[in-house]
């Protein structure tokens, strides 16, 4: 397991999820069905799925942040590297 379980969670049921997602979004738009609670706005799909299949999308929008903070640490470290090397001369290891 990573450092991101929801999003390993999430990785698991993406195709499941993809295609109850899809079928919902065709008989509500294409064949007219209406869910009470869809259409009355209580719920949407993404948050229905989700419930379903047991996803926090708290702790997914809270590990997409950490996620884009180590992007950004890996990326400042990178930076730093290359720095430090342009600094060197051919006589420097």
């Amino acid at each position: 397991m990573s450092q991101y379980p929801e999003h390993d969670k999430l990785q698991t049921v993406k195709e499941d999820s993809s295609t109850i997602g899809e079928f919902l979004d065709w008989a509500c738009d294409v064949k007219g069905v209406r869910l009470s609670t869809l259409a009355q706005g209580a719920l949407n799909i993404e948050k229905l799925l989700a419930e379903y299949f047991e996803i926090d999308l708290d702790r997914i929008d809270a590990e997409k942040e950490q996620m884009f903070q180590d992007l950004r640490t890996a990326n400042e470290q990178a930076r730093a590297g290359v720095v430090e090397s342009r600094g060197r001369t051919a006589d420097t290891p």
